[in-house]
């Protein structure tokens, strides 16, 4: 098991200190890439848990979303300073933060104590956290999300058909 809150602390740490001391953004990227690829074997890890499926796809979820945004944070401290925006770039990732220590305590909470309850709480923390990082421009694109992904949107929009007719099938028989 994993302390994501020790490791949101400490990245919590390296902004103010980028803010204050202006440590290199090489210094910052190291320590986030770090972090981002915890969460992403973590993330395909759950997959191999016993829990119920949407429990894992909510946890999933969850770090997949802390990964896209701690890896958009990277990308704009590294370019911060050729763009002029240091201490604004620094500054709202900083007010990302409260955001993310409340998703990353309860993923641990849940891996603590197993509790089902908790998923809809770790649910809510996802929602409110990439709301929050769209609103401060930390939330990746979605055409970036889904060329992580590797599906193309022809096939996206194939399924996203295919359901539709499955629901209207459903509905007629209701």
């Amino acid at each position: 098991m994993y302390n994501y809150t020790t490791y949101i602390n400490n990245l919590n740490t390296m902004l103010n200190s980028f803010l204050s001391v202006r440590i290199e953004p090489k210094e910052a990227e190291e320590k986030i890439n770090g972090f981002a690829e915890i969460l992403k074997s973590h993330q395909f890890e759950i997959l191999q848990k016993s829990l119920p499926e949407e429990e894992q796809n909510i946890i999933f979820n969850a770090l997949r979303n802390l990964r896209i945004i701690i890896n958009e944070m990277r990308d704009q401290l590294k370019t911060a300073f050729e763009r002029k925006e240091n201490p604004i770039t620094a500054e709202r990732c900083l007010a990302l933060m409260p955001f993310i220590q409340n998703l990353s305590k309860s993923i641990d909470e849940f891996e603590i104590h197993k509790n089902g309850r908790l998923i809809s709480y770790i649910s809510m923390n996802t929602r409110n956290l990439r709301k929050k990082a769209k609103q401060y421009n930390l939330l990746t694109s979605l055409e970036n999300e889904m060329k992580e992904v590797n599906l193309p949107i022809e096939e996206i929009k194939n399924f996203c058909d295919e359901l539709n007719k499955k629901i209207e099938l459903e509905m007629q028989d209701l």
